[in-house]
Order: structure tokens, then sequence, then C-alpha cells
């Protein structure tokens, strides 16, 4: 029904690593900058609640795959030796031509990630969790084979708010201007939309969302507000 696949997903992250291991000297200083901010640590480590950050690299916007592509990387890298920890990632500069590959958008993002969040449900084997989606009728199914957004974040959003109480969910979608593109932006800001609005309500569990551009995000201040208690904007210095 949902078009995902997990070796291609495996497959980014990996060459995402590997290119971040291989950058010049200046980009992994910026990779490093980004890591150690205090921004990051408080994403990361900080108060036990729900983030959105959203992180402006300040270099050339034209690069998708970018010095933040190895920070994501190295997050998934770093989160994925416990089996506690849901880690979700999509690397949109990897996924730009849409005459390849017609999922190269807002759609196939949240494909992807409520691909990735059911395969890691699966694969963790959760005793205390009975996913239930019996509210989803016959005609959402068929629009989520149709990759509706609508239908998809519905899906997605339910399984986030039936985790168990206390579940942490790393959401990291790197080089997302990639997608604001005039063809694709209409889809990304609703989406983001939805994303910042699941931050807000997500209670129970730790939705914890990190957004990078490569240069600068043109439509952030289309999301809600991004400069509250639980939802930043890190600002890289150009002169790194």
């Amino acid at each position: 029904m949902l078009k995902y696949d997990d070796e291609l997903h495996q497959k980014d992250v990996a060459d995402s690593l590997t290119l971040g291991y291989t950058q010049n000297d200046a980009a992994y200083a910026r990779a490093t900058w980004v890591l150690h901010s205090p921004e990051m640590s408080d994403f990361l480590a900080g108060k036990a609640e729900s983030k959105l950050l959203l992180v402006n690299g300040n270099s050339e916007a034209t690069e998708f795959i970018s010095p933040l592509s190895f920070v994501c990387a190295k997050i998934t890298d770093l989160m994925s030796v416990s089996n506690h920890i849901i880690t979700l990632t999509y690397f949109c500069g990897r996924h730009t031509d849409e005459l390849r590959e017609q999922t190269a958008n807002a759609r196939g993002m949240l494909a992807s990630l409520v691909g990735q969040l059911l395969t890691q449900i699966k694969k963790s084997g959760h005793k205390d969790f009975n996913l239930d989606l019996s509210s989803v009728g016959e005609d959402d199914y068929s629009a989520i084979e149709e990759e509706d957004m609508d239908a998809l974040f519905d899906i997605f959003r339910a399984v986030i708010i039936q985790l168990p109480k206390g579940t942490v969910i790393f959401c990291l979608v790197d080089s997302l201007s990639a997608y604001e593109s005039a063809n694709r932006k209409e889809d990304t800001i609703a989406l983001m939309q939805k994303f910042a609005r699941l931050v807000k309500k997500a209670t129970s569990v730790e939705f914890k969302l990190l957004v990078t551009c490569p240069g600068r995000s043109l439509y952030a201040d289309r999301w809600g507000a991004l400069n509250d208690r639980r939802s930043q904007t890190l600002f890289v210095p150009e002169d790194l």
C-alpha cells in the first residue's frame, strides 16, 4: 500500500555520513560548529519535551548535499544504537529530480517518514504498544496509496500520539529548501505547518523535529511561531 524502500533510506544515511567524513576542512568546521552549538545540545538532550529546531546554514544554497547533511546523518547514526529512540530522517537533496523520481517532493518525504516510523515500530517489537488504526477507512487507504498528504499525515500523527508515554522521536529533514521551489513550495509549507502544530500538541511523547537548509528557508515564517520556548532558529555564521 505505502511506497517505501527501506534499503534506499539506509543508503541515503550511509552515503551522507561517508560524504561528511570526506568533506573539506571548511565544511567539516561548519558541521562541527552546529553539532556543538548550545541550541543543538538543548535540542538533543535538553528538557524532555517536543521541540523544533530550524538550522539555516548560510552557505551556498544550491548545494543540497551540505555540511548539514552530515549533521543529520551523524545524529541518525548516533541514535541508531538505542532501541528506545525512534529516528526518522529524510534527505531532500538526494531526491530532487521529479522527472526521474515522481516522489521527489513533500508528499514523497512524508511517505518515507511514515514508512520509516512503521518499520522501526515493527522492528522494535514494543510489547506494551498495540497500534490502533481502526479509524482509517477504505477511502483513507486509497488516499494513502495515492500519497495524499492529508491522509499520510493522519496516519503519521495517529501513530505518534499512540506511542508509549515518554517515547522519543527524532524527525530530521535535511535540505528542506530543495523543496521550496515554485512548483513544490505550497505542499512543503503545508507539511511544515502540520509538523509545527504536532510539535506543540505532542505532550505525552517527545517529538523532536530538526529541519536544515544549506542557505536559509524562504518560507519558514509561514510555519508558525519559531522563536518560542520549544521552537528555535539557529543561524550558522558565514565566516567559520
